[in-house]
């Protein structure tokens, strides 16, 4: 990881092999802004920065964005959504695909939820 700004880095993610597929892994930079409101605005995309890394198969984010927003009247809930719009690279069949735009999202979730817990 890269700090870029105080609101800005660079890093690498990546992601484990799914079913028989190989592991992936992304280079992107991250733009990080919270708001007078406390509604919090993060806006990823790829960028060729970082190397590739032998055993993974570089995916490509065109564009992905988070807005979370404080929930009106309870501090410990707020409303989050999210777009991703990706190329995970090689060859995926229809099948992983489907599985992945469907899971990975309520997966995202539950570990943000997980961290949040912790903090």
């Amino acid at each position: 990881m890269e700090k870029l700004s105080d609101a800005s880095e660079v890093r690498r993610v990546s992601a484990k092999s799914v079913m028989f597929t190989a592991a992936r892994d992304f280079s992107v930079v991250s733009t990080y802004r919270k708001e007078a409101s406390g509604r919090v605005l993060i806006a990823t995309r790829s960028v060729e920065y970082v190397p590739e890394r032998k055993g993974y198969v570089r995916a490509t984010i065109l564009i992905s964005g988070y807005v979370v927003t404080p929930h009106p009247t309870n501090p410990n809930m707020c409303e989050m959504s999210v777009i991703a719009h990706m190329d995970l690279g090689g060859n995926l069949p229809a099948m992983v695909v489907r599985y992945l735009g469907l899971s990975a999202p309520i997966k995202l979730v539950e570990k943000i939820h997980e961290v949040t817990l912790r903090a």
